[in-house]
């Protein structure tokens, strides 16, 4: 019994069941799968099903190219192993992580069961097999999620933080990944990697729901998400104005040069969301410096003009920056906070 138990907590987790953990609870960690473990498989291109339509190949998300596509480009067909011996080593780690999937219950041959709803239960994928060929499985749990959203999302999102942000020069230096975010097309919540947490080739994972990614990428921002969400509130049932929030400076005038109040920078991060343009991708950046001082937006080839803005118009501008990207086709917001 005790071994059936332990058999039993092993299986993946059913992806309604991590629905619901997520709508419960705003944020769910998933299994840490190595990035090998990801790249044995991949979502199945709407090209390779017959049932597709035009419509779905011009759907506007950023399509991940696998590295399993990558060393197979082909359904179906090998590559030319007798030419690329570092091709056919990759391919043959790539098989046995797909064996080991496959052990674990994450992958399973044929096709995927049928959406429940609007929501699928599991999900059409190709993984790699001997000789370097491809084969259609059915990828489950939180596996399936993962390669849904990092495959198919209507953006990204990363934050990398300044290694010295008081240092004038700091936009030439090399900036640190934070976090990542993917927003999945026609999937609710937001995945979520932090590189920082484990390290290596497995960096935690999480789900978000919807209302709380703007939040949680403030704080990777430097932004204090308990006096946000506060001042959110308040400003909300209208008891509270932002100029009287403590802790909050209030706006100068702007067009500082950055040079002349970077020593006051205790951090310094930037939100690039990485957006579908045709066959290539449209980059929106927004670099905001923290410190005792309160919060800057940044600006210029190299960050040189900085405006100070208050944790309210912080926030703002983020949302603002999020819903346009949410929205394809939709202007860029404006690259100055915003007003009042």
């Amino acid at each position: 019994m005790i071994f059936a138990r332990r058999r039993e907590a092993l299986r993946p987790i059913l992806v309604s069941e991590r629905w619901r953990q997520v709508f419960e609870s705003g944020e769910v960690a998933l299994h840490p799968f190595s990035q090998v473990e990801l790249d044995a498989v991949t979502l199945e291109p709407p090209s390779v099903r017959p049932e597709t339509g035009p419509a779905e190949a011009a759907l506007p998300y950023l399509q991940r190219l696998s590295p399993l596509l990558g060393h197979a480009p082909d359904m179906g067909h090998a590559p030319d192993v007798g030419q690329a011996p570092d091709m056919t080593s990759k391919m043959n780690e790539l098989v046995s992580a797909v064996s080991g999937l496959e052990a674990a219950g994450y992958v399973r041959p044929g096709p995927p069961i049928p959406p429940q709803g609007d929501m699928p239960v599991e999900f059409a994928g190709l993984a790699a097999a001997a000789d370097g060929e491809l084969r259609r499985v059915a990828l489950i749990g939180d596996l399936g999620l993962i390669t849904y959203m990092q495959c198919r999302p209507l953006f990204v999102a990363e934050v990398h933080r300044a290694p010295d942000p008081a240092r004038p020069e700091f936009a030439s230096t090399t900036w640190q990944l934070v976090a990542r975010g993917y927003v999945p097309y026609e999937m609710p919540g937001c995945l979520i990697e932090r590189p920082e947490v484990h390290g290596g080739d497995r960096p935690a994972r999480a789900i978000l729901r919807e209302d709380q990614a703007a939040v949680v990428m403030l704080g990777w921002l430097g932004g204090d998400v308990s006096a946000y969400l506060k001042f959110r509130d308040a400003r909300t049932t209208g008891e509270q104005n932002e100029q009287s929030q403590p802790g909050v400076a209030a706006q100068p005038a702007p067009g500082v040069p950055t040079a002349t109040v970077a020593a006051g920078f205790s951090q310094l991060a930037q939100l690039t969301l990485i957006l579908p343009a045709g066959k290539q991708v449209l980059l929106r950046a927004l670099a905001v410096a923290s410190g005792a001082g309160g919060h800057w937006l940044l600006v210029g080839q190299q960050l040189e003009v900085a405006t100070q803005v208050t944790l309210g118009q912080l926030g703002d501008r983020l949302d603002e920056m999020l819903a346009a990207a949410s929205r394809p086709g939709a202007a860029a917001p404006p690259s100055g906070p915003a007003a009042g």
